[in-house]
Order: C-alpha cells, then structure tokens, then sequence
C-alpha cells in the first residue's frame, strides 16, 4: 500500500479517530480504582498490557535505527521537503510486525505504510517509525522511534475510542559518531502515570510563564 501525503495522513486520522469516537463507550467505571485499574469488558485490554506491547514495538524499531547509524543513509523525497530513508521503512516493518504478532485485529495507522489492520477496531496504533528524519540524515540528534504519532504531531501511542490509552518513544541523542549515541525512553500508560527510563515523571509545578522555561521548534 501506498503511505498518503501529509494531507492524506490527516484525512485518514480523522476519519478512523471519528469512526472510533462514534463507535459505543463502555460503561464508565464505579466501584474502587487502582492507580492502574484492570479493565472489565471482554473485548478491552489493559493499559498496562498495551504497553508492554508498545515498548517492545519501539524498541524492535530503535534497534534498527542503531543499525544504521554512522552508515550512509539512502533518502529520497515524498512531497516538498518531506524526505524518507530506507531507516524508516525498516523500523516500521518491525514495529508493525509486533503490533500484529500481538493484536491481529487492531488497526493500524504508519507514517510509511499507511492503514493497516482492521479499520473498525477500537484500538487503533499510530506509529511514526523515524520521527525526525531530517535530523537523522544529517547525523543530528533530537529524533525519534514513536508509538505513535498521530494528528498534529501528537505523540498518543495506542487509542481506544479516539483516547489515548498508551505510547512508548525511544529518543535518541548525543552523537555523531556511532558510539556516543544513546536513547531515553518515554512511556505512559492511562491512569499509570508517565515515565522515562523507568523514573516517574510529573508536569512543571512552575504557575508564572516569566518563571518557566519555553521552548520553541522550527519547521514541521
């Protein structure tokens, strides 16, 4: 399958993240909660099973992006300025292939491949296999595997019902010689909190803009 352009992504984001948010809601939970409640209905996974499956997706692809580094890189161009590497569509083929090993009827959405799976699931798996795939040709760091990204460059991993219910990235910095890159990986689950590299990690409590740090990002 061809992967749609950028206005195509979107398009189809919004149809599948509508399709799903149309589709009917359990009932809301009553009844005690643990910070990571276990799910009831026969036809929900956990959050926490999600994302053991996201992290191992994520990491299969970051193995491939370890691979390539410090190699020449093959990239060619989609639309404009939109370049893609042979990394890219390695990395997606392994984490795809672990999200199907493990949820064969949930769909998924890749930034390379394009929908994949069953489109009237509720789970739907947004994958940006290389997020950041200028800088990775040009041996830059601040990039990226991501499961997933969808919709206006949010980073929301696995939804249920168009709710973001679970996601991993691995990032990747440092360089640009081969052996002085190392990754971070972010994960969260719904109601289990967010971490990196296994710490938890929390929002600013900084309330006053003049007190916070901003930080700003060029291009799309």
């Amino acid at each position: 399958m061809l992967a749609p352009s950028g206005a195509g992504r979107a398009a189809v984001w919004r149809r599948l993240a509508g399709a799903a948010a149309r589709s009917t809601r359990p009932a809301p939970f009553r009844g005690s909660r643990s910070l990571c409640s276990a799910t009831a209905a026969s036809n929900r996974v956990a959050p926490e099973e999600l994302l053991v499956v996201a992290k191992r997706a994520a990491q299969l692809g970051a193995e491939i992006v370890i691979e390539a580094l410090g190699k020449p890189r093959s990239i060619s161009r989609k639309e404009g300025t939109d370049i893609v590497t042979e990394t890219d569509k390695a990395s997606e083929s392994a984490v795809v292939a672990a999200i199907a090993a493990a949820f064969p009827l949930h769909a998924i959405l890749g930034e390379e491949g394009g929908v994949l799976g069953d489109v009237g699931s509720e789970y739907l798996w947004c994958v940006d296999p290389l997020d950041g795939t200028v800088n990775f040709a040009h041996g830059y760091q601040s990039f990226c595997v991501s499961v997933g990204q969808a919709g206006s460059g949010r980073r929301v991993g696995v939804l249920r019902h168009a709710t973001p219910v679970a996601g991993c990235v691995v990032e990747f910095i440092g360089g640009p010689s081969p052996e002085s890159w190392r990754t971070r990986t972010f994960t969260a689950a719904r109601n289990c909190g967010a971490f990196v590299d296994g710490q938890q990690i929390t929002v600013s409590r900084v309330k006053r803009l003049e007190d916070a740090l901003v930080v700003g990002a060029a291009g799309g």
